[in-house]
C-alpha cells in the first residue's frame, strides 16, 4: 500500500495528500519508529531537574567531597607514597565519586525516560533496527541535511535557541553581577553560598527559557509529523478496503444473507398458525405450540412485495390470513422475527388464535396444535 512508502513521496505528490491521517496510519508509523518527538524537551527537563536535584543534595555532595579532600591532605604527611597506598586512595576516590554522582545520574536518566514516554508513550520499534540500503544513499542524505525544508527549520531553531538562551542568560548574569558587588568584602562562606545560589538562579531562568523553546519545537515536530502522514483520498479508500473489506463485496454478502434469511423465513410461514395483515402492505406470521412456547412467536414478517410473498406461501399451505390493521402494524413495528409477542398483545392474539382453532375444528372435526 502507498502508506508504506509515504516518507519517499515527492513534493508534487504531497500536494494530493489532503486528508488527515487515520488512527491505523499513525499506528503503522509508530511501529516503524516514526513519531512526533523533540529531543529538546528531554534536554530541557533534564536541565531543570538536574538543577532542582543539585539544590536539594548539592550541599551534601560538596560536604562529602570536601571531607574526602581534607582527609587526603591531612594524611599526606604521614602516609608513605607507594603502590598500595596510591591504589587505596584511588579506589576511595572512585567510591566517593560514584556515591555522589549516582543519585544525580540516576535522576537524570529517569527524567529523560519520563520525558520520552510523555511524548511518544511506551514504544518498541524493531523495524528501526532493520538494515536498509536506502539509508546508505549519500546523495539523498545530503539533500535531507542541506537542501530540505526540515534542515532549514532545524537551522533556524538552533539559531533561535542560542539567541534566546543567550539573552536570558545575559540579563540573569547582569543581575547577579550587580548583587555580587555588594558582598565583595564578605567572608568566604558567604561568597561560596552566593555563588551557589546565583548559579542555580541563572540556571533556572535559562532552563525555563530552554523549556519554552522545547515545547514550541515539540509542537512544530508534531505538526510536521502529521503533515508527513497525510493521505490521499485513494489511500483512505484502500485502507477502508483492508480494514473493513471491499464495499462491493460486503454489499454482495449482505444481499446473500438477506436472501437466505428470506428463504428460511418463508419456510417458517408454512408452519405458522395465522397470518395477520393490514391488509395489503404488511403481513406478520405467528406460531404457537401449546406446552412448548410461553407465548405466540413471530416467525416471519414483511412489507410490500415480501408481504405479498408471505400471503402467497400461506395460501399455498392453507395458513389462515386474518385482516387486522392496528394489530399488524403494532406487531410489525415492535416484535422482531423469532421473538415472542409482548404481554399487552396477549388478549388480542388469543382471540385470533381461538378463532383460527375454531375454524380448523369446524373444517376438520378436531383442533390442530
Amino acid at each position: 500500500m502507498a502508506e508504506e512508502n509515504y516518507s519517499s513521496s515527492s513534493e508534487e505528490s504531497l500536494q494530493d495528500k489532503t486528508e488527515e491521517p487515520t488512527a491505523r496510519r499513525q499506528e503503522k508509523a509508530k511501529e516503524r519508529g516514526s513519531v512526533a518527538k523533540s529531543m529538546e524537551v528531554n534536554s530541557a527537563f533534564a536541565m531543570i531537574f538536574g538543577l532542582l536535584l543539585m539544590s536539594f543534595v548539592g550541599s551534601k555532595i560538596i560536604l562529602i567531597i570536601s571531607n574526602f579532600t581534607r582527609e587526603i591532605f591531612m594524611s599526606s604527611a604521614v602516609v608513605r607514597v607507594n603502590e598500595d597506598n596510591v591504589q587505596k586512595i584511588f579506589v576511595s576516590a572512585i567510591e566517593t565519586l560514584v556515591y555522589t554522582a549516582l543519585p544525580i545520574a540516576s535522576g537524570l536518566m529517569l527524567i529523560g525516560v519520563m520525558a520520552n514516554v510523555a511524548q511518544v508513550g511506551f514504544m518498541f520499534a524493531p523495524k528501526q533496527l532493520e538494515f536498509s540500503f536506502s539509508k546508505l544513499n549519500v546523495i539523498e542524505g545530503i539533500k535531507k541535511v542541506v537542501f530540505s525544508r526540515r534542515a532549514l527549520m532545524e537551522l533556524g531553531k538552533g539559531v533561535a535557541k542560542v539567541l534566546v538562551v543567550a539573552i536570558v542568560g545575559y540579563y540573569a548574569l547582569k543581575e547577579v553581577i550587580e548583587e555580587a558587588l555588594v558582598i565583595v568584602d564578605s567572608d568566604m562562606q558567604v561568597v561560596l553560598a552566593f555563588i551557589g545560589n546565583s548559579t542555580l538562579s541563572v540556571g533556572y531562568k535559562m532552563g525555563l527559557a530552554f523549556l519554552a523553546l522545547a515545547l514550541f519545537d515539540y509542537a512544530f515536530q508534531r505538526k510536521e509529523h502529521m503533515k508527513k502522514l497525510k493521505m490521499t483520498k485513494q489511500e483512505i479508500k484502500e485502507e477502508m478496503k483492508e480494514t473493513e473489506g471491499d464495499p462491493l463485496v460486503k454489499s454482495r454478502i449482505r444481499m446473500i444473507q438477506r436472501t437466505f434469511s428470506r428463504r428460511r423465513m418463508l419456510q417458517d410461514v408454512k408452519t405458522a398458525d395465522v397470518i395477520i395483515t393490514n391488509p395489503t402492505h404488511i403481513a406478520v406470521a405467528l406460531k404457537y405450540e401449546i406446552g412448548k412456547m410461553d407465548a405466540p412467536r413471530v416467525v416471519a414478517k414483511g412489507a410490500e412485495l415480501l408481504a405479498e410473498k408471505i400471503k402467497v406461501v400461506a395460501k399455498e399451505n392453507n395458513v389462515p390470513i386474518i385482516e387486522n390493521k392496528p394489530l399488524a402494524q403494532t406487531l410489525f413495528k415492535t416484535v422482531e422475527i423469532g421473538k415472542s409477542i409482548p404481554e399487552n398483545l396477549f388478549q388480542a392474539i388469543a382471540q385470533i388464535l381461538a378463532y383460527v382453532y375454531k375454524i380448523r375444528k369446524n373444517k376438520f372435526g378436531f383442533a390442530l396444535n
